[in-house]
């Protein structure tokens, strides 16, 4: 675990009156096991080198790529939230008072309360239930939803840095691998591929001038953010900038169904609750629904503005910036689309925008198209497939990530959707 990462869950723990803090020291503990940690720290921590190196020595694999991280993720969510989420689960079936939990709106807070309330959820902090009703409604009500409450998009955008200098090199990435003359290539279909819209690109990243697919979700372009991002991040490098905005937040961590129900989040757009930050999302919400002092949640989310700053810095070498970068969007006979070079990520559907993003006309050229984040509304609905001139892909997997089910389900939203080069609605 990270030194940020202690400090955000050590006020975390605090908040909750899990932990006693003297001078950034805890004196006294009450926590019970590794599942009184934030849904996010978990993720993070399994996603570290150490604990990556641990198991595969463990399991007698040779290969980081290897790491057989569904199967310990899939562990980790047995022995923590398996028994609460089927109670939720099961609350919904048996229970009239949930049978319009998909109609996020008219949901109150008592409602959200009551299913979080299941014996089997007691001893979890309030912040974990209210990830883990986000993560039932979910699967419950979207067609295309994450797998497990311990999740993360894979971008497979910039390796972070190992968190120790004695750790082995960490500089291979998972799927692009750099050539002589900052030329890439990919390691080979067994290594898996970029995600759509994406191919592995190590760009000479100039600062604030290109962002990667993580940024363009959050709207990391928001002026206000990006000025006051200027003036605290100039000396923070890439591969740091990105591991702290690993560790505090997810593009698809906020409690988006809870926080549009429980009606504690003015109706902005996503790039603009980008600025906000998870742990003040978080906080509000637990608040609203739950009744907890959101105080703790102000200073343990403060190193979050990392998450809408550009995380890059004036970094030259191919290995820096190798990754899977999104190509800009093409407008061909009016409509907008990937270029040919994003084929070369290897995904089957490598024309898509990358999950939670949408291809549109830019609005300053009649010629270019652009790369924006869906709006928290398209993202709510998961909207997916053409409209107008417009290519919507406001849904959190990746195609790679998807089962059968949810693959056959996007294609057939694509097939259904209704794309015009006039840039018009399709309302006809």
């Amino acid at each position: 675990m990270s030194m940020q990462t202690y400090r955000f869950e050590r006020h975390r723990l605090e908040s909750f009156k899990l932990v006693n803090v003297t001078d950034s020291i805890i004196t006294a503990s009450a926590v019970r096991s590794i599942c009184s940690l934030s849904v996010d720290s978990i993720w993070q921590l399994l996603q570290s080198y150490r604990v990556r190196l641990a198991i595969n020595e463990l399991c007698g694999l040779d290969h980081y790529n290897q790491y057989p991280k569904w199967v310990v993720r899939d562990a980790f969510m047995s022995f923590c939230f398996q028994r609460c989420t089927d109670a939720m689960q099961q609350a919904i079936d048996r229970d009239e008072e949930f049978s319009s939990i998909c109609n996020f709106t008219n949901n109150s807070p008592k409602t959200i309360r009551k299913l979080a309330q299941q014996d089997q959820c007691i001893d979890l902090p309030t912040d974990t239930k209210v990830f883990l009703v986000e993560w039932v409604m979910r699967k419950r009500c979207w067609a295309w939803h994450p797998p497990s409450p311990i999740w993360a998009p894979e971008d497979k955008g910039i390796e972070p840095p190992p968190l120790n200098p004695e750790d082995a090199p960490t500089s291979f990435h998972p799927v692009c691998a750099a050539l002589d003359d900052d030329v890439t290539a990919m390691h080979g279909p067994q290594f898996g591929v970029c995600p759509e819209g994406t191919a592995c690109r190590c760009p000479n990243n100039e600062l604030f001038e290109e962002k990667t697919v993580q940024q363009i979700r959050m709207g990391a372009g928001g002026s206000a953010v990006k000025d006051l991002a200027k003036e605290v991040a100039k000396s923070v490098t890439v591969q740091a900038a990105s591991k702290l905005t690993n560790d505090f937040i997810g593009p698809f961590s906020y409690p988006l169904l809870v926080a549009q129900t429980a009606e504690v989040v003015s109706r902005k757009s996503w790039a603009e609750l980008g600025a906000i930050a998870a742990g003040v999302v978080v906080g509000n919400v637990a608040a609203a629904v739950f009744g907890v002092s959101t105080s703790g949640w102000l200073a343990a989310a403060l190193p979050v503005y990392l998450a809408k700053r550009a995380v890059h810095a004036h970094l030259k070498d191919c290995v820096d910036t190798l990754g899977c970068w999104p190509t800009l969007p093409v407008r061909l006979d009016g409509l907008c689309s990937s270029p040919e070079s994003a084929r070369q990520g290897g995904s089957p559907v490598w024309f898509l925008p990358p999950p939670g993003t949408v291809f549109q006309p830019d609005p300053d050229s009649k010629k270019w198209c652009e790369l924006a984040a869906c709006s928290r509304d398209e993202l709510s609905q998961q909207e997916v497939g053409f409209h107008g001139a417009r290519m919507l892909n406001c849904q959190p997997l990746s195609w790679e990530n998807m089962n059968t089910e949810q693959q056959n389900k996007l294609a057939t939203a694509f097939q259904n959707s209704c794309s015009t080069n006039t840039g018009g609605t399709c309302d006809a």
